[in-house]
C-alpha cells in the first residue's frame, strides 16, 4: 500500500491518568487532544514533543493494543510525589493506575494525512501513523477498556457492551482505587523509612488484603462472614492488623500469608487448621533435632527461634479453633433447646459446622493435652539429670 493512501481502518490507542480522566470524556464526544497547542518559531501549531498537532492515529493495530494503550503500574498520578517505598529492591511511587483506551476508527469521512515530525525525532518515530485535527463521535468506537494494575489491584478489563455504562464504572472504580491506595500511604507514612524500604512481594498481597476491594480494613470485625477456609485467613489478618494497628506485626501477617499461598483452591477450616497443626509439629520435630546435634557436639541449645515459632503457630491454631468452637456451640445451642433462637444480624447466614471441624477442635485439643504431658515429663527428665549431676559433683567433692 502506497505509504500516503488512506487505510480502510485506523486505531487509536490511549492511556487516561487520573487527572486526565476527571476532566474529559472518553466516549460519546469528538476525540480532540488533551491540552492546548504549542506554537514553534515557525508559527506551526505542535504538541509536547514539537511534532504536529491533532489526534494521532496508526494503521498498526497491535502497535495500538500493546504499545499506545499499555498502562504500567509504574506509571500514573502519584498519591504523594515525594514518599517513596521500595519493593524487592525496586523503589516506586504509590500510585493511580492509569485507563487504558483502545479505539477503532473509520477514517472515511475524516480528514487524516501523515504527521510532519520534528527534526531531532525523525527516524524514532514508526511508519504507522496518521494524525487528524479530531475525530467525530459517529466515526470511532471502543474496542476494549482496561483500567490499570496498582499496588492494591490487578489489571481489570471492563465491560463494553454498554459503553455508557462502562465509562461511568470507570470512574467510580478509579476513585475508589484512589480512596484506597490513599489509606494504605496514610498507613505506610507511620513507619520508618527503614521499613518501608524493606517490602517484598508477599507484603503487597498483605496490603491488598487489607486495604484493597473488600480488605479486612473495611469489614466490621465480627461481620466476616467464617463459611470458608479463606474467611478464617481474613478474621486472622484482621484480628493481628487490629491488635498492631500502631505498630504493624509484619512477621506473623508475612507467615499467615505464607500460609494463606500453601493452601489449595475452595480450601475448608478443617484444611487450615490440618495445616496450621503440620507446621507446628515440623517446627516442634525440627526444635528437638536442634537439640539432640547441639548435644552430640556438647553445646548448649539456644531454642528461642524455635520457641517463637512454635507459639505463633500455637496462638493462631488456638484462634481458628476457638472461633470455630463458639460457632460449634451455637450450633448445639440451637439443637438442644429445639427451636430457632434468634441470633444478631451477623450470626443469621453462619454456616453449620461440619463434623470434620468438630473432631479437628478435638483432636486439637487431645494434642495439645498430650504435648503438655510430654513436656512435663522431658522436664521432669531433665530435673533429674540435674539432681543426678549435682549429686555427683558433691561425692566428688567430698572424696577429695
Amino acid at each position: 500500500m502506497d505509504s500516503r493512501q488512506k487505510p480502510k481502518e485506523l486505531y487509536r490507542g490511549v492511556t487516561l491518568d487520573y487527572n486526565t480522566l476527571n476532566r474529559i470524556r472518553f466516549y460519546g464526544v469528538d476525540l480532540v487532544p488533551y491540552y492546548e497547542p504549542i506554537i514553534d518559531s515557525l508559527g506551526r501549531k505542535t504538541d509536547k514533543a514539537g511534532n504536529e498537532y491533532g489526534v494521532y492515529m496508526s494503521d498498526n493495530y497491535q502497535m495500538s493494543s500493546d504499545v499506545y494503550a499499555s498502562a504500567s503500574d509504574l506509571v500514573g498520578v502519584p498519591i504523594d510525589k515525594d514518599f517513596m517505598i521500595r519493593v524487592s529492591g525496586l523503589q516506586m511511587m504509590i500510585r493511580i493506575p492509569n485507563v487504558e483506551v483502545l479505539y477503532k476508527i473509520d477514517p472515511t469521512n475524516i480528514d487524516v494525512h501523515r504527521p510532519w515530525i520534528t527534526s531531532y525525532l525523525e527516524g524514532t518515530y514508526h511508519n504507522d501513523e496518521w494524525v487528524a485535527e479530531r475525530v467525530p463521535a459517529s466515526e470511532y468506537a471502543v474496542t476494549r477498556l482496561t483500567i490499570g494494575s496498582d499496588l492494591l489491584h490487578d489489571k481489570e478489563n471492563v465491560d463494553i457492551s454498554n459503553i455508557a455504562e462502562a465509562e461511568v464504572k470507570v470512574k467510580k472504580t478509579i476513585e475508589r482505587r484512589r480512596q484506597q491506595l490513599e489509606t494504605l500511604y496514610f498507613e505506610l507514612k507511620k513507619l520508618p523509612v527503614s521499613k518501608r524500604y524493606q517490602f517484598d512481594k508477599i507484603d503487597i498481597e498483605i496490603f491488598k488484603d487489607i486495604f484493597g476491594d473488600n480488605g479486612v480494613k473495611y469489614v466490621g470485625y465480627d461481620s466476616i462472614d467464617l463459611s470458608s477456609g479463606i474467611d478464617y485467613i481474613k478474621y486472622l489478618i484482621r484480628d493481628n492488623w487490629m491488635s498492631n494497628s500502631e505498630n504493624i506485626d509484619f512477621s506473623t501477617l508475612r507467615y499467615i500469608e505464607a500460609i494463606k499461598q500453601k493452601m489449595p483452591q475452595n480450601f475448608t477450616v478443617d484444611d487450615l487448621i490440618k495445616t496450621l497443626g503440620t507446621e507446628k509439629d515440623l517446627i516442634t520435630a525440627g526444635k528437638e533435632d536442634f537439640i539432640q546435634r547441639k548435644k552430640v557436639n556438647g553445646e548448649l541449645a539456644d531454642t528461642t527461634n524455635f520457641d517463637l515459632r512454635i507459639a505463633r503457630v500455637s496462638q493462631l491454631i488456638d484462634k481458628v479453633v476457638n472461633k470455630a468452637r463458639i460457632l460449634n456451640d451455637e450450633m448445639y445451642m440451637e439443637e438442644e433447646f429445639g427451636k430457632v433462637v434468634e441470633l444478631p444480624k451477623r450470626e443469621l447466614h453462619r454456616p453449620i459446622i461440619s463434623e470434620s471441624v468438630k473432631k479437628a477442635v478435638i483432636l486439637h485439643d487431645q494434642k495439645q493435652k498430650l504435648h503438655e504431658m510430654k513436656q512435663q515429663i522431658l522436664d521432669e527428665e531433665q530435673k533429674r539429670k540435674e539432681q543426678e549431676e549435682l549429686i555427683e559433683e558433691e561425692y566428688h567433692g567430698m572424696s577429695m
